[in-house]
């Protein structure tokens, strides 16, 4: 922690234990944190299907409109892991900093959706709401298809229109966009996004990490 950041905390009554910043903590992390705590409130009601989506950009409002056709969960608010979208609001609900997380758990959120432009992050945040107490969940708008026998990992999301087929294994936090396909048998690893319109053909085996782009066929 830098001594001007250390001075900052000691001036605004903020304990080290406090900070949800691991790694170095800097002056501006300080300040970003203060003006969160102080400036947003978590005067809503939670239920026991109250989710949050831990997401920026245009993703989090397909994954809020996946979780309306669905009409199983209800949508709390959006956390703005970048700090850049300068939104109070998306959709009418709360859009709040990253540095909430802690508060969120402990109004009573009981899920989370995570999905950020960073594996590391994406594994950090989510380990962090594990240890918290919440959960991490997968999404799937409801004209997704899905076999029952597809053995689902945690978090991962299926877009409007795509097919997830008989025995497939699908990684965790992985995307299925709008409209692609999975043929059965298929094992797609951890951490991958199959891209809109893609195609993955039967008994094929795609590891972590990747991205299938638009319209690709693999087979």
């Amino acid at each position: 922690i830098s001594k001007s950041a250390m001075n900052l905390m000691n001036r605004y009554g903020i304990v080290y234990e406090e900070m949800p910043q691991t790694g170095v903590i800097t002056e501006t992390m300080v300040e970003e944190y203060y003006a969160s705590c102080t400036s947003q409130k978590t005067n809503f009601d939670v239920h026991e299907n109250s989710l949050v989506i831990y997401c920026g950009g245009s993703h989090a409002e397909v994954v809020y409109e996946a979780v309306l056709s669905a009409n199983e969960l209800d949508v709390f608010g959006f956390v703005d892991y970048t700090g850049m979208l300068k939104l109070k609001t998306l959709f009418g609900l709360p859009v709040f900093s990253r540095f909430m997380l802690k508060q969120l758990i402990k109004k009573g959120i009981p899920y989370f959706h995570v999905n950020t432009n960073s594996i590391e992050l994406t594994k950090s945040v989510s380990q962090n709401i594990n240890d918290l107490g919440a959960q991490t969940i997968s999404i799937a708008h409801t004209t997704a298809i899905i076999s029952p026998s597809v053995n689902m990992g945690n978090n991962v999301f299926c877009g409007a229109g795509s097919i997830i087929g008989t025995a497939t294994h699908i990684g965790d936090f992985t995307k299925i966009l709008n409209g692609a396909s999975v043929a059965h048998h298929t094992k797609i690893g951890d951490y991958c996004q199959l891209s809109d319109g893609c195609s993955i053909a039967g008994w094929v085996t795609i590891g972590n990490k990747c991205l299938i782009g638009l319209n690709s066929t693999v087979n």
